[in-house]
């Protein structure tokens, strides 16, 4: 199933192969979760943590990465842009949402699963480096 986002239709597209590795949602907080949970978790803080050591040197680069995203956020503020979730998510809330895998799609049928009921959980458990 797939909703209409932002004034995107999927009738917009040709044909189901355009359709494959987009997300179309009318929920930006399901947007939101899924990207902090895929960009900036399995991403950029798991670089992070590979590449600086000893924690002092972890911390500059969230921090780095913290004023990055705090002159991005500014950037579009300025073009008029609504910044509000993305601000909210990336530098207030003090935890950010992880994804909980509570069945795994592998294992269950597809009419068991349906696609839809799985890996759906986000609980907010993981520290925000970018504070």
């Amino acid at each position: 199933r797939f909703y209409q986002c932002k004034g995107i239709k999927t009738q917009d597209f040709d044909d189901e192969l355009e359709l494959k590795g987009k997300v179309f949602t009318d929920d930006e907080q399901r947007i939101g979760n899924l990207f902090v949970t895929m960009v900036m978790h399995l991403v950029i803080v798991q670089v992070i943590k590979q590449l600086f050591r000893p924690k002092q040197q972890e911390e500059k680069a969230y921090s780095l990465v913290g004023r990055h995203i705090d002159e991005i956020i500014l950037k579009y503020k300025l073009e008029g842009v609504d910044t509000h979730l993305v601000e909210n998510m990336l530098k207030k809330e003090a935890f950010h949402p992880v994804k909980y895998l509570l069945t795994s799609a592998s294992l269950t049928g597809n009419p068991e699963s349906s696609g839809m009921d799985v890996n759906k959980f986000y609980g907010y458990s993981a520290r925000n480096p970018f504070v």
